[in-house]
């Protein structure tokens, strides 16, 4: 019979364990093994930076309520379909189109007294606009001779019920 010699290895025995067997900078242990230069642009998140885009979101709606404070319900509502930005140059054109329709008769239109009008030039206004495939800016005038349009035939509606109320026509006079 033969006998097997067997080495006793010694506890403490290292080169068995030589760090240049597990080397340790390609260890699956090692963390930083998963994150090379070359991946660093990899491991950023794909996703928008969504307090940016919140954030943007919150000014754009803070200047929207700004620009619509003074302007009636209805108007104010459906104005909100429309940017900042928009908003600003739509308002320019009802404050100046109210302007000149008061100067025009000598009388005082206030914005409430126009709300159902403008709610209406405003509806047919967006809905032109994007038939046409136009940027508001370059349809200013349009939206101009439209309100003064429908405010003229505000008035006329307003003077013939005048009239009538004062007619003696008027069977429903009390």
């Amino acid at each position: 019979m033969g006998h097997c010699k067997l080495k006793k290895w010694d506890a403490s025995y290292t080169d068995f364990s030589n760090t240049n067997i597990s080397v340790i900078d390609s260890n699956d242990t090692n963390d930083m093994n998963d994150i090379r230069e070359a991946n660093i642009e990899d491991t950023k998140p794909n996703q928008p930076n969504h307090t940016d885009h919140l954030q943007k979101q919150s000014d754009e709606e803070a200047l929207k309520h700004l620009e619509l404070q003074e302007m009636p319900e209805d108007t104010k509502r459906y104005m909100n379909n429309f940017s900042a930005k928009e908003i600003q140059i739509i308002k320019s054109v009802i404050l100046k189109a109210k302007r000149s329709f008061n100067d025009l008769y000598g009388e005082v239109y206030m914005l409430e007294d126009m709300d159902d009008e403008l709610f209406t030039v405003l509806k047919r206004f967006k809905g032109i606009m994007v038939k046409k495939q136009e940027k508001l800016e370059n349809m200013q005038g349009y939206l101009m001779r439209s309100i003064l349009s429908e405010l003229e035939e505000m008035r006329s509606t307003n003077m013939r019920r005048k009239n009538f109320e004062n007619s003696p026509l008027n069977v429903f006079k009390s």
